[in-house]
């Protein structure tokens, strides 16, 4: 029963629309335009001006935009200049004192475990000369001579009897 509802109306509805319309369709006479070089001219001279107004609104707008987005440049970079300088230094000091603040705390609070750790690299520090005083036992007494050298090279430069083939061979005869 509700499919012949569906079909009577579907139906009903196809015959509606095909005897509304004549077909074949009746010939259009489509009416004749004569274009001329005048009527062209005036239609191609209207096409440019439109472009040519176009372009002038668009040169204004950007010219627009461009005032809206540099002012604001150059009123930060001449005349707020120092103000934000200023401002900069003073958020950088801010953030130091907050981490001088961070240090101090932690030195109250963390102050046994600080020791531990700056004892613990002395006793490094102890190791690493003492292996390295073990692999080049005269690295030490190398370099006093070689500042001793140095020394007496400077005392002789500023006197008159500075020879300095003399203290050339003194160089050459530690290599």
């Amino acid at each position: 029963m509700g499919k012949r509802w569906l079909w009577i109306p579907s139906l009903l509805a196809i015959i509606v629309l095909l005897c509304a319309f004549d077909w074949p369709p009746q010939p259009y006479e489509m009416p004749r335009t004569l274009l001329t070089v005048d009527l062209l001219g005036n239609y191609l001279g209207g096409l440019f001006k439109s472009i040519r107004s176009i372009g002038s609104v668009g040169f204004v707008i950007c010219m627009i935009l461009s005032t809206i987005f540099l002012i604001p440049v150059f009123f930060r970079k001449y005349i707020l200049k120092d103000f934000l300088r200023s401002q900069a230094i003073a958020k950088a000091v801010d953030k130091k004192d907050f981490a001088r603040a961070v240090r101090a705390a932690d030195r109250e609070q963390n102050r046994q475990a600080i020791i531990n750790d700056r004892v613990a690299e002395m006793e490094i520090s102890y190791d690493v000369r003492k292996k390295f005083r073990e692999l080049h036992p005269r690295a030490e007494l190398e370099e006093r001579i070689y500042q001793r050298q140095l020394s007496y090279v400077a005392g002789w430069e500023y006197h008159d009897t500075f020879d300095r083939e003399k203290v050339e061979g003194l160089f050459k005869a530690k290599k």
